[in-house]
């Protein structure tokens, strides 16, 4: 039997395993909280970094989601009907006004029981190229809502908007403009290493008399060994294992040498900062390399497949970047044509509006 929807109250966000799967929602929570919403709690993988992410912004983590699946494991398949049964029993004994999923394994669960339970499911898809489990939801969801247009063709969904891949409140500002340029570089929530090594094999080919600072964000276990190759290279960097305060430190910086993953694409042209973009090789499904293009296609961005490119190469163009400073200050220009900094107010007005909004303030 479905709950009565006027018993219904508060919101349940669902998703994890990156930081591009819990950001979206949290910046969406952001806005419910400051609507008034009481009842925020989120489902998610207890294993994964929404484990310390969700509740340092203030929701509770329901330890519901379910794991990478291990098809061939019989354990995995006993444990994923236990975790189907309690989230069964949590959203039948609290049902929410609306279900929102922000992608990943942790999401599918809640998402998948949404239309069963008579409940609204919004799904958010921050990537060019949409996940498994997005592509699924989608199927059945009353919203989808999408950062760019190429995601489309992957969704089956009756209602698509594209109100763009919700982010912090975050200042645009024109780039490349100071004597020094300020490079921030960073690999994403899981995946430094690589951008790290990049950067390593580069450093000894960029004059070391350049006006250019580095800010990297090299993994907090990293930090010492990062330190030491920018130190060997006599060059001026800053370097931190994570900042909390993306928002603040957007505003020193002129350049981003990065992942293309959805969170750090969306966040860096709401900035008006132009990338040089090395897409994740081994991404699902190459959504990576698809987030980046949609940003070259636009000239925000500067895409360098991992593969093909050197320390060396990657050099070459730090160093035309810097020598030309009205290039940095396009590239961030254009990057802006892609910020959609009133996603998750639109996000919030569109959920007042599904059937049912008169509770959904409670």
């Amino acid at each position: 039997m479905v709950a009565d929807m006027a018993q219904a109250r508060g919101i349940v966000f669902c998703g994890g395993g990156t930081g591009g799967h819990i950001f979206p929602g949290l910046a969406v929570a952001a806005a419910c909280r400051e609507a008034g919403v009481d009842r925020l709690v989120w489902i998610g993988d207890p294993q994964r970094i929404e484990a310390e992410i969700v509740p340092a912004a203030g929701l509770e983590l329901l330890p519901f989601g379910l794991s990478r699946p291990r098809l061939l494991n019989p354990l995995w398949h006993f444990k994923a009907l236990r975790l189907l049964w309690k989230t069964w029993r949590y959203l039948r004994a609290h049902p929410p006004k609306c279900i929102v999923a922000s992608g990943g394994y942790a999401a599918l669960l809640p998402g998948l029981l949404a239309p069963l339970l008579g409940r609204p499911l919004i799904v958010i898809e921050p990537n060019a190229r949409p996940g498994k489990t997005n592509r699924l939801l989608a199927c059945f969801a009353d919203l989808v809502i999408t950062q760019f247009a190429d995601a489309r063709k992957f969704l089956q969904a009756e209602r698509v908007e594209q109100f763009g891949n919700p982010v912090r409140p975050i200042n645009a500002s024109t780039r490349g403009q100071s004597n020094i340029l300020k490079i921030l570089v960073m690999g994403g929530s899981l995946s430094a290493s690589g951008i790290n090594k990049l950067l390593q094999e580069a450093l000894p080919h960029v004059d070391k008399q350049a006006a250019i600072e580095f800010i990297h964000l090299a993994g907090k276990a990293n930090v010492e060994e990062t330190e030491r190759f920018y130190e060997e290279a006599g060059m001026s960097a800053t370097v931190h294992g994570f900042v909390d305060d993306m928002p603040a430190l957007y505003n020193e910086i002129d350049l981003a040498i990065c992942r293309s993953g959805a969170t750090s694409v969306s966040e860096l042209c709401a900035a008006g900062i132009g990338s040089i973009y090395i897409p994740l090789p081994w991404a699902a499904d190459d959504h990576q390399t698809a987030n980046a293009r949609a940003v070259a296609r636009v000239g925000g961005a500067v895409v360098l497949p991992q593969r093909q490119l050197s320390g060396k190469g990657l050099a070459q163009l730090i160093t035309r970047l810097n020598n030309n400073r009205d290039e940095v200050a396009k590239l961030g220009e254009n990057a802006t044509q892609l910020a959609r900094p009133d996603a998750a107010q639109d996000i919030w007005n569109a959920m007042r509006r599904m059937p049912g909004a008169d509770h959904a303030v409670a």
